[in-house]
């Protein structure tokens, strides 16, 4: 389960209280002024009943237990979901949940806002043990790993009189990757001018290529050799090409560092589904790199961590740090 920090438990009139409270205390002087023993028993019962609506209305949001669950990795600028598992250990009639970003304050003039046009959360009515998982929607947000939104629940059970609510801070962050950008390598695999691979004539079936240690003294073409002081050897063109992977290379790419990254990124996937083998140079940061094959999930997933950190700010926890963006 994941650590959570809960705040205090907040309440306050709503607008039907706020009239109940006003009634309760016009009658309170008429039944002063008047000496009115049936007006003060009118009152009383009336402010006992306020009490006992603030009460309850604070025992029960008390009981509703919150289990924040892994949010999915998503694209930065796109919006998301956060899974929560929700519990009551008494039956609770209606209740709020919403997840709050933390650049967003509690302003609003009533937390519990269903008709509201910005209604992102959910209303639930939970039975007494009942549990549920429930999704709520998450802002847009730009690029990195960012901590979880808050999650806001209120209510204003029993008789809607007051509304309390109470804000919980899951420990827990979120990875928004890097978007996509067109970008053209500035340096591809070598060809043939740099590793001296060519076609031999026409009718031979081979590969020469520049002369690597290992190779058979047999397939060395010393006539070459003798003319420029070079190897060669030849290789048949059945026989498997090294695999020379892509460079990736931060400097070599235009922009900005955000262009840059997002450059990087749409390579690494583009690289990585066509199972081609890449090197990945960010300044200050060891390469990370993937082979050709179906083994380069890891390497891609990692690749694309460290895009999505790349150059931010980090809080003393370790977040990073970013405005929230309009969804």
């Amino acid at each position: 389960m994941q650590r959570l920090a809960e705040q205090k438990i907040h309440i306050r009139p709503r607008a039907w209280g706020l009239g109940f409270i006003a009634v309760a205390i016009v009658m309170l002087l008429a039944a002063i002024n008047y000496g009115n023993n049936l007006i003060f028993l009118l009152t009383f019962v009336l402010m006992a009943l306020m009490v006992n609506s603030l009460w309850q209305t604070r025992r029960f949001l008390k009981q509703i237990n919150i289990e924040p669950l892994a949010i999915e990795p998503r694209l930065a600028d796109t919006p998301g979901w956060f899974s929560v598992r929700v519990s009551s250990a008494s039956g609770h009639p209606a209740f709020y949940i919403e997840a709050i970003e933390h650049e967003h304050t509690s302003s609003k003039s009533d937390p519990y806002h269903p008709h509201e046009s910005e209604h992102r959360g959910v209303d639930l009515t939970l039975a007494k043990g009942e549990e549920t998982v429930v999704e709520l929607l998450i802002a847009s947000q730009q690029r990195g790993f960012l901590r979880a939104p808050n999650i806001e629940i209120s209510s204003h059970y029993p008789f809607g009189l007051f509304t309390a609510w109470r804000m919980i801070t899951p420990q827990q962050g979120q990875w928004l990757l890097p978007k996509d950008r067109p970008a053209r390598l500035q340096q591809d695999k070598p060809d043939a001018a740099d590793t001296g691979d060519q076609r031999a004539e026409q009718g031979d079936p081979t590969r020469l290529r520049a002369y690597q240690p290992g190779d058979s003294i047999r397939h060395i073409v010393f006539r070459h050799y003798a003319k420029t002081g070079v190897l060669i050897t030849r290789q048949p063109e059945s026989e498997k090409q090294p695999d020379i992977p892509h460079i990736l290379d931060y400097h070599q790419l235009e922009g900005d560092v955000h262009a840059r990254v997002e450059q990087l990124a749409g390579l690494v996937r583009k690289l990585s589904a066509a199972r081609q083998s890449w090197v990945l140079y960010l300044p200050n940061h060891a390469p990370v790199s993937a082979d050709a094959g179906q083994n380069s999930a890891a390497s891609t997933e990692e690749a694309l961590r460290l895009l999505a950190r790349y150059g931010l700010a980090k809080d003393a926890d370790g977040f990073d740090l970013h405005s929230t963006m309009s969804s």
